[in-house]
């Protein structure tokens, strides 16, 4: 890992690293599961505001599809900014 780290960093920059953690990408299933949470926490704050939400779960596995692209990252700011937007 070092190695490869090597190859995009110059040595200055990896001295001031105290410690390298390697994530695994998120799989499908987990990014369905965290869209579903977030969609929860969205209407939730709707409701405080006196609107309501309601998604049949094939919608909820369709946000949790669009948003899952295996060459991106998915980061919960950018999904919460994208699901907002659309709905």
């Amino acid at each position: 890992m070092l190695d490869e780290l090597k190859n995009y960093f110059k040595p200055e920059m990896l001295n001031r690293l105290d410690e390298i953690v390697c994530f695994r990408q998120l799989e499908h299933d987990s990014v369905a599961v965290i869209a579903k949470l977030m969609l929860r926490e969205t209407a939730a704050r709707m409701r405080s505001k006196r609107m309501e939400m309601a998604l049949s779960h094939a919608a909820m596995a369709k946000v949790g599809r669009c948003r899952f692209n295996v060459s991106k990252p998915v980061l919960k700011a950018r999904l919460v900014s994208a699901l907002e937007t659309k709905m």
